[in-house]
């Protein structure tokens, strides 16, 4: 995403007020339907208030949803704040969200300054925002595999401990390899062992392309290091990964948008393989996203007839246990 484009949405956050936690909706129309609409949201958002009237309102455009009876409650354990609007956030919690990790990405960074900037504002005011809008932040910090730079790297990653002072921070992250080669494999294993300075765990990312060759070398890497296999991630995971990383005893993590998995597909891996360290994401804000993945997916889930245990487990509770924060994140 290009770098003015989360500038703007940053400087828009710092114009926000107070943020709607409620949808604005119409009684007695769409039987068994909640009408959301999105400007609607986006005014109510920002203004801090809904929409005066009905006919206000209705300039929105408008997205039509069948929420559940009752609204589980979600950790995306892979959201880019920095790229979704507050409507989009505010969407999000109506329907369940009740908090969220936001890693560091393959952000348009030039510069240790660049980088600084980025993960402070992860730290600080996507952490605020968040809060504003009913969601508990949580944040991962570390070097993109796509986005490494040729100078500057030790002073970048200097500044990650700095930040774990404000007690956001988490896990280390996104991390891993992207073309593969021997520059991208050192600095994820310097990244490995700032991890294990800091007692934080991991989010190893796999790339789209040669998928299955590159996220084999990750786990070699991951296993020659120290870090306890319980304490990584291995994020993007599809069909053809997910026996090879399960076999090697490390998480999974499954994400569910346009660019990588349908939540069909999330809920057909999660009944072959079971809940057991598996978390599922949206992967929201970076590129084509579905804000509404979470819910979908347990939708899915439940139409496949999986308990709500298992739904619990794989959109929430597995995500607070990998990143060592209580499960009553879910329930505040």
């Amino acid at each position: 995403m290009p770098e003015t484009r989360v500038l703007g949405r940053q400087r828009n956050a710092k114009k926000s007020k107070r943020l709607a936690s409620q949808p604005i909706s119409r009684p007695g129309l769409f039987a068994g339907r909640t009408r959301i609409l999105t400007t609607g949201f986006r005014r109510s958002c920002s203004e801090g208030r809904p929409a005066r009237s009905w006919k206000e309102a209705s300039r929105a455009s408008v997205l039509l949803v069948s929420p559940p009876e009752t609204t589980p409650a979600y950790f995306d354990a892979h959201l880019h704040s920095d790229g979704l609007s507050n409507q989009d956030l505010c969407s999000m919690t109506v329907f369940g969200l009740k908090a969220a990790l936001v890693p560091a990405r393959d952000a348009v960074c030039d510069s240790v300054k660049d980088y600084l900037a980025h993960f402070q504002g992860l730290i600080q005011l996507q952490a605020k925002r968040l809060e504003k809008i009913g969601i508990r932040p949580y944040a991962a910090l570390g070097v993109h595999p796509a986005r490494i730079p040729w100078h500057g790297l030790e002073e970048i990653l200097a500044a990650v401990p700095r930040l774990a002072v404000a007690g956001r921070l988490v896990a280390i992250g996104e991390i891993g390899l992207e073309k593969g080669g021997a520059r991208e494999e050192q600095v994820l294993e310097r990244q490995l062992e700032l991890a294990q300075e800091l007692g934080l765990p991991v989010l190893a990312t796999t790339p789209e392309r040669d998928k299955l060759r590159l996220t084999r070398r990750l786990l070699a890497i991951l296993r020659s290091s120290n870090l306890a296999p319980e304490s990584a991630l291995v994020e993007h995971a599809n069909a053809q990964t997910i026996k090879t990383i399960r076999e090697c005893g490390y998480r999974i993590g499954l994400s569910v948008n346009p660019m990588h998995l349908t939540a069909a597909e999330a809920a057909a891996l999660v009944r072959t393989y079971g809940s057991d360290g598996l978390v599922v994401s949206s992967a929201s804000g970076d590129g084509a996203s579905d804000i509404l993945a979470l819910p979908h997916t347990a939708s899915v889930l439940e139409e496949q007839g999986l308990s709500p245990l298992i739904i619990r487990r794989v959109l929430g509770e597995n995500a607070c246990v990998f990143l060592r924060v209580g499960k009553d994140v879910l329930t505040r």
